[in-house]
């Protein structure tokens, strides 16, 4: 359901391979007294890449770190997908990586940057970090037979990545089955381990850490998603919401400093998300009655950024903020005259930078930095 709203919103007109391998268009700053944000706009993201499951792939942000170094991916050509980093000022940066690109899901305050490097066309990964500008290959353990996938999800302050890969668990489990078998890691400078689980357990990741090392993901227990949350080798599990009966994907996002985790997903065919608070669910609603709620990054402060999605289809997705809990749209916080409307808050640092996209009067998908108005 995500991804297909994702593509009509994002497809418009089939692009030459010309097209694709142009230069993204020049940043801009847009200011205006009494915004609460600056606004500044990468330009419009063009083309994609599809893979064997014809699924495609666009260019995107992921995250932000507290100097408004924005990550993510860029379109290269039509047959690649290109890790890239955006400065505050909107400078466009294409990091180094194999035949086949990469893409960069988070940063830590030092720059340092964690994601993954794609091994064929088909978009087959294994997790990797960027140290001033050189790539590192995350080792997988060496218990494990992997079949070459895995993904560095988030990284701390001290270096500390977290992320999951695909593995064998079990010798009489078919190669074509166990690539359904995710397993959580951590790397620590350049060993591995495996985060503990149940015996019971049919998967885990690992999607958030914190500067204490705390780890935010989740663990499949009897075909029921759990949210997990790891402080050194010790696992607490956190049963979904009752109420939610028919749940498609749910997963955690972020993790706080006091331990708030930002949990969101698809349940009962509607957009929904929670912040938990020892193990406590907190449902944030959406912009207007019935709208449900997408929230994809939150902060040390516990404000969270993601989108309102209307209860009616045939209204426009808009990008929200929550404060306390309270939602407001994000549009309204912005410069006026910015030409975009804003689509999806995508991270939040703990600074107050925003990483979003939104749409053109074209229709063209943005990637956008909005910085507190000084």
């Amino acid at each position: 359901m995500l991804l297909t709203r994702r593509r009509l919103i994002r497809v418009t007109t089939a692009l030459p391979v010309t097209a694709l391998l142009a230069r993204y268009p020049g940043a801009r700053l847009v200011q205006a007294q009494g915004a609460e944000y600056d606004l500044v706009d990468f330009g419009a993201f063009t083309g994609s890449v599809t893979n064997k499951f014809d699924i495609d792939h666009f260019a995107t942000v992921n995250s932000v770190n507290d100097e408004g170094l924005v990550v993510g991916r860029v379109v290269a050509s039509a047959q690649k997908l290109s890790p890239a980093t955006w400065s505050r000022t909107g400078t466009l940066k294409r990091i180094k990586s194999g035949k086949y690109g990469g893409a960069i899901f988070a940063v830590n305050t030092t720059g340092v940057l964690a994601g993954i490097e794609y091994l064929a066309a088909a978009l087959e990964q294994r997790p990797v970090l960027w140290r001033d500008g050189e790539k590192v290959a995350l080792p997988f353990p060496t218990a494990l037979t992997p079949n070459f996938e895995g993904v560095a999800t988030a990284i701390n302050d001290d270096d500390v990545a977290v992320g999951y890969a695909f593995y064998n668990h079990d010798n009489t489990v078919p190669d074509s089955l166990s690539s359904t078998l995710p397993t959580a890691l951590r790397w620590t400078g350049d060993e591995v381990e495996i985060l503990p689980r149940p015996e019971e357990a049919t998967s885990s990741r690992a999607f958030a850490i914190n500067a204490a090392g705390a780890i935010a993901g989740s663990v499949t227990l009897a075909d029921r998603s759990h949210l997990a949350v790891w402080e050194g080798d010790e696992l607490d599990l956190y049963p979904l919401p009752e109420d939610l009966k028919q749940v498609f994907v749910f997963d955690p996002r972020s993790i706080s400093a006091d331990g708030l985790v930002l949990a969101s997903g698809i349940a009962d065919n509607a957009y929904q998300t929670f912040v938990y608070d020892r193990g406590k669910p907190m449902r944030l609603p959406g912009l207007t009655k019935g709208a449900g709620a997408y929230a994809r990054g939150m902060n040390d402060d516990g404000t969270v950024v993601g989108a309102s999605f209307p209860e009616d289809e045939s209204d426009s997705v808009v990008a929200a903020i929550w404060r306390d809990g309270d939602p407001r749209d994000l549009n309204a916080l912005v410069p006026s005259d910015s030409g975009l409307r804003l689509l999806q808050g995508q991270a939040i640092s703990n600074s107050g930078a925003i990483a979003a996209t939104g749409l053109d009067d074209e229709d063209a998908v943005h990637g956008v930095l909005l910085l507190p108005a000084s």
